[in-house]
């Protein structure tokens, strides 16, 4: 039952980052060349498998929901200067 809640929440979560940027670290393959990655309020992000996306801070524009994960459009990176800026 509170598994069953637990999902609810997450994917009522989700929904409310659809059409926001998130930004976020990807951290490695998954399966079926997918990479998976986390936003900094730990929102779980899976793109198309980009070996540059690897340990790397991107702007992931989110317009879905699949599998347990945001999925969106890829905005750009971030550098260093702006992250501390920011």
């Amino acid at each position: 039952m509170l598994r069953v809640l637990s999902e609810k929440k997450r994917y009522n979560f989700y929904k409310e980052m659809i059409g926001k940027n998130l930004d976020v670290l990807f951290e490695h393959e998954i399966v079926n060349g997918k990479i998976k990655g986390f936003s900094s309020n730990y929102v779980k992000v899976r793109q198309d498998y980009n070996p540059d996306f690897i340990n790397q801070i991107i702007t992931v524009s989110v317009d879905g929901i699949e599998d347990n994960f945001c999925t969106g459009t890829i905005m750009g990176t971030k550098n260093s200067i702006e992250l501390i800026a920011s």
